[in-house]
């Protein structure tokens, strides 16, 4: 019994820098992917998410109660799945089309993890989650070519038709309060 908790503080120990090391290797390695032409052997990029990603959930079930691990084990499977399915050629997009699929990758992390932590869904991790994920998809359709407009033409199209009905809400908001609230200045 003694060994085995011996054991898990050493895994603990190593977790602390392996967890951030591992992430950003493959950040580094991802990013390489996706911006040069730098040729990879096939299969390790994704194989080397896989691995750690399994590495990472074995670790989360053994540490109960740190929820870390549950968020990069479905990050790092996630992303080494949708590599492995691009080295085998299955991949309908370039590399350099792949990128958004992390924010939604980030997104279903929030989730998995937050569910396994409380069994239920959790506002503190559905709001980031929603959030990447709403940016995970507008991203891809500009990345896929299925929004074939520039993208700065889209948001400088789409931001006063979502800003201008934002703040006449708001105005409208600010006003109502005011008044139900008996203030002597309103209007």
């Amino acid at each position: 019994m003694q060994h085995k908790d011996q054991y898990g503080k050493i895994l603990l120990k190593a977790s602390i820098a392996l967890l951030p090391l591992c992430v950003g290797v493959l950040a580094v390695l991802i990013t390489l992917l996706l911006v040069t032409d730098i040729p990879f052997p096939r299969f390790s990029v994704s194989l080397f998410s896989v691995f750690f990603g399994a590495l990472f959930w074995l670790a989360a079930l053994y540490f109960k109660t740190l929820y870390r691990f549950y968020f990069s084990s479905v990050f790092l499977l996630q992303t080494g799945c949708l590599l492995l399915l691009h080295d085998a050629g299955l991949g309908f997009l370039p590399y350099k089309a792949l990128w958004p699929f992390f924010m939604i990758f980030i997104a279903v992390s929030f989730v998995v993890s937050g569910y396994i932590r409380y069994r239920r869904g959790k506002p503190s991790y559905i709001v980031p989650a929603a959030g990447f994920l709403v940016l995970g998809v507008v991203f891809l359709l500009f990345s896929a070519d299925i929004i074939t407009l520039s993208f700065i033409s889209c948001v400088l199209f789409v931001f006063p038709l979502v800003c201008v009905p934002l703040g006449v809400t708001g105005l409208y908001w600010f006003v109502r309060t005011r008044i139900a609230a008996g203030a002597p200045d309103a209007v």
